[in-house]
C-alpha cells in the first residue's frame, strides 16, 4: 500500500496544481466564491440609486400617461360644453328669426291701420268741403243696375238729397227715380233700391269692401 503512494514531493509543478486543483474541499473553494459574490453586488448606495431613479422614472412615466388622459378629458369636456354652446346659440338665432319675422309683421300691421285710420280721416274732411261728390256716387250705383226698373229709389242723407235734387232731379224724375230722406245715412252714401235689386252705396259697407280687398277687417265708425 505504500509502495503505491506517490509522494508530492516527486511530483512536477504542473501535476502538483493538478492534484490541488482537483483535490481541493469545498471549504477550501468558499472564499473564492464569496468573493466574487461580493465583487457583483451593488453597494447600499447603488441599490438606493436604483430606487431613486426608478421611482423618478415611475413618477414621469405615470405623469406622462396622467397628462395624457387629462388632455384627453379635456379637449372631450371642452368639445361638449362647445356642442352644448353652439346648441343654444342656434337656438337662439332660431328665436331671434322668428322674434323678428313677428316683429315686421306687428310692424306691418300697424303701419296699415295706420294708414287706414289716415284714409278715413281724409274721406271725412273730404265729403265735408266736397260734399258734391254724391252726385257721382248716385251716378255710379244707378250704372250698377239693370236699365229698366221698377219702383227705383234713392236714400241718401237729408243734406245730400237737396244736393242731388237740385243737380240730377230732373234726370232721376224722367228715369223714374225717386227720391228719400234718411237720417241714418251719412253723408257721402246712399242706397239704391228696385223692386229686385239693391246697391249699398254706403260709407260703412264701402269701406268693408275695400277692408276686404286688402285681406283686413273693421268698421268705419270705430
Amino acid at each position: 500500500m505504500s509502495s503505491e503512494v506517490v509522494q508530492k514531493g516527486r511530483l512536477s509543478a504542473y501535476e502538483r496544481w493538478e492534484l490541488d486543483s482537483f483535490d481541493q474541499s469545498p471549504t477550501e473553494a468558499g472564499p473564492s466564491i464569496e468573493v466574487a459574490a461580493a465583487a457583483i453586488m451593488p453597494t447600499p448606495e447603488q441599490i438606493q440609486m436604483i430606487r431613486h431613479q426608478a421611482a423618478s422614472e415611475g413618477r414621469a412615466e405615470g405623469l406622462a400617461e396622467g397628462r395624457a388622459e387629462g388632455h384627453s378629458a379635456g379637449y372631450q369636456m371642452g368639445k361638449n360644453q362647445a356642442q352644448e354652446e353652439i346648441q343654444k346659440l342656434q337656438g337662439l338665432l332660431g328665436g331671434l328669426d322668428d322674434e323678428l319675422q313677428h316683429f315686421d309683421q306687428r310692424v306691418s300691421q300697424d303701419l296699415l291701420s295706420l294708414s287706414l285710420d289716415i284714409a278715413k280721416q281724409i274721406i271725412g274732411k273730404s265729403l265735408k268741403v266736397h260734399p258734391e261728390v254724391i252726385l257721382e256716387t248716385v251716378q255710379e250705383s244707378i250704372r250698377c243696375l239693370p236699365h229698366f226698373n221698377q219702383h227705383a229709389h234713392i236714400l241718401l242723407h237729408p243734406e245730400d238729397a237737396k244736393l242731388v235734387r237740385t243737380y240730377l232731379g230732373e234726370h232721376l224724375t224722367n228715369s223714374g227715380w225717386k227720391i228719400f230722406e234718411d237720417e241714418l245715412i251719412e253723408r257721402g252714401g246712399c242706397r239704391l233700391e228696385t223692386s229686385g235689386s239693391e246697391v249699398d252705396a254706403t260709407l260703412p259697407s264701402r269701406w268693408k269692401n275695400v277692408l276686404s280687398s286688402i285681406s283686413q277687417d273693421g268698421n268705419w265708425i270705430e
